[in-house]
């Protein structure tokens, strides 16, 4: 905003009375490269105080100008903002009313908007680089999901590979709010990729559960029925017959497949609880066997040390007694 500022104020800093004149009715003029022309005047005023008014004026437009010069150095200048307000200035120099060197401030103008424009063009070419390396990471998210995606379901690791995808997303997110903006056509094509790969993601996902928990309900309704028959045969004393039966069932329990571990745990110990009953009783008697067998052995043993007491028979009486 400019300030308009008495005679005589500290801030002027320029020598308007080299540039300048007031003529005898106050009308004050500006020397140019094309002659004098009227830039205003300044009312019951000196002199002096006219061409310090009006020298005060060109000031400010060299504070402006300072400042574009300023803000043309920084990092990442405005460069669009200080164009338009050169551009202002450079317009409205031929009819300016302001007093001093009017040709050095048009060279400075130029070289101004000359400075501008090689910081356009640096700051088009960092951008172009900006967008450039924005590109290669929006490619490599969409490489990467790609490779989940092709990812063979059966060796998938689905909840690792969930988690990224949508680390994958947030970031894609992140960089297309918070960071340079690709061209249309190369947003919409990685998008158009990125979002495939999600999909397809996805449905393999729901593809493959949905297989798996109808596989594991099949085998849990079989390994019901496999459990209910080994639970049958547990009283069973067939100890030959039933022990060749439950040889059967363990080949069926293990063409089965697999239930949920859930189900698959609770099933395995029926049936393995059936199975240790019976061959636990089978233990059992094949031990109470053996005792009969050892006693039925100690008394064979003793008939015969008995036979062998007799032996050589000299007294036929006494063995026949």
């Amino acid at each position: 905003m400019t300030v308009v500022v008495g005679p005589g104020d500290p801030s002027h800093t320029s020598d308007p009375s080299q540039w300048g004149r007031v003529d005898t009715d106050g009308t004050v003029y500006v020397r140019t490269a094309d002659g004098e022309r009227s830039v205003g005047s300044y009312p019951h005023a000196s002199e002096a105080d006219a061409l310090a008014y009006f020298g005060h004026k060109y000031d400010e437009i060299v504070s402006m100008l300072d400042l574009a010069e300023q803000r043309l150095a920084l990092p990442d200048p405005p460069v669009k903002e200080v164009g338009e307000a050169l551009e202002q200035v450079k317009v409205g120099l031929p009819e300016v009313n302001v007093v001093g060197d009017l040709t050095a401030l048009e060279a400075r103008v130029d070289a101004l908007l000359s400075g501008l424009q090689s910081r356009r063009e640096e700051a088009a070419q960092a951008k172009a680089r900006a967008r450039e390396e924005a590109k290669a990471a929006r490619q490599e998210l969409v490489a990467e999901a790609e490779k989940i995606a092709a990812t063979d379901p059966q060796k998938m690791q689905w909840r690792p590979a969930g988690d990224r995808m949508k680390e994958l997303f947030e970031a894609w997110k992140a960089a297309q709010s918070g960071g340079p903006r690709l061209n249309k056509a190369d947003e919409d094509e990685l998008w158009k990729r990125f979002s495939h790969a999600r999909n397809s993601f996805d449905r393999a996902r729901r593809t493959f559960f949905s297989k798996l928990h109808s596989e594991q309900d099949a085998a849990k309704a079989a390994k019901k029925k496999l459990v209910a028959q080994a639970e049958d045969l547990s009283t069973s004393t067939d100890w030959r017959g039933t022990s060749a039966a439950y040889r059967d069932l363990m080949t069926q329990w293990k063409q089965a497949g697999r239930a949920s571990r859930k189900d698959d745990d609770a099933l395995w110990a029926r049936f393995r609880a059936a199975q240790d009953a019976f061959f636990a009783a089978r233990s059992a008697k094949q031990a109470e066997q053996d005792q009969e067998f050892a006693a039925n052995l100690v008394k064979k043993e003793e008939l015969l040390a008995q036979a062998e007491a007799l032996l050589p028979v000299k007294n036929v009486g006494a063995a026949k007694a």
